[in-house]
């Protein structure tokens, strides 16, 4: 490391750039001196949109799971990772079957704006495991 800092103080030296003495120094005392700034919500690059959760819903599903406070009573689960079941993660298949249908139930009724009582009956069989 020694060798690194030799070097580019030769550099510095070469380009006639400004020494520091103690930069570590220098990046202390500026953030001392200088008052942060509150940045308005609006344009805040990385607020988080925290989801209401005073109703109590028995669940919630995408952008507003995502959004639920870590001391909240809910427990978020992911039934799909990286593009295949996440199998591991549950306690059986049926539990993880139910957590599909919610999803799936949710996003059809809310943003297809299709109730389930207009949805036909489907019937497949599992898949055969080879």
């Amino acid at each position: 490391m020694a060798g690194i800092d030799e070097f580019l103080k030769e550099r510095r030296k070469f380009y006639n750039r400004r020494l520091l003495g103690n930069p570590a120094a220098a990046v202390a005392n500026h953030n001392r001196e200088v008052k942060p700034r509150k940045i308005a919500e609006h344009v805040d690059p990385v607020a988080v949109d925290w989801t209401d959760t005073k109703d109590r819903h028995l669940f919630f599903v995408g952008e507003k799971a995502l959004g639920i406070a870590a001391e909240e009573p809910y427990l978020i689960s992911w039934p799909v990772q990286n593009g295949q079941l996440n199998i591991a993660a549950y306690s059986s298949e049926a539990v993880l079957r139910a957590d599909l249908e919610t999803i799936w139930g949710t996003v059809i009724e809310e943003q297809l704006k299709i109730a389930k009582r207009d949805l036909p009956v489907w019937i497949c069989p599992p898949p055969h495991s080879q």
